[in-house]
């Protein structure tokens, strides 16, 4: 009698829906409906712009903050990754790959965040240094 009370148990268990599997599976589909194909072909695009920009600014006659910062350069790095990383997930739906996909577009943006304030920073000193040179 006590293993019958245990397989019944037991079948009890098998028959109820698993939460941890019902909470992937929507997590994959809201995931999915943010569309990382588009995204990740974004973030490419960006990564290519920014760049371009990079080297323009790298040839220029005076080095400034953005350029001796390096960021139009590991940035770009950063950005083909996580565009790659959403391009990937979107095609092969692995847990660990989304996990990777949302890791690298949260530290994407971090980088992002800091490349506003350098261009920022730059913005302001480049404007006190003409505003200096024209009052001569």
């Amino acid at each position: 009698a006590p293993g019958e009370t245990q397989f019944s148990n037991l079948s009890q268990w098998q028959s109820m829906p698993n939460p941890a599997v019902g909470q992937a599976q929507d997590n994959l589909r809201r995931f999915l409906k943010g569309e990382p194909k588009a995204l990740g072909t974004v973030q490419i695009m960006i990564a290519i712009m920014v760049l371009l920009i990079g080297v323009i600014q790298l040839l220029t006659p005076c080095q400034i903050i953005v350029v001796i910062s390096g960021i139009p350069f590991w940035g770009a790095i950063f950005y083909i990754i996580s565009g790659s990383l959403s391009v990937a997930a979107n095609q092969n739906s692995r847990s660990h790959l989304i996990a990777g996909a949302i890791a690298m577009n949260i530290i994407s943006s971090i980088v992002a965040s800091i490349g506003i304030i350098l261009y920022a920073l730059e913005m302001v000193l480049i404007n006190q240094f003409i505003c200096q040179q024209s009052s001569y």
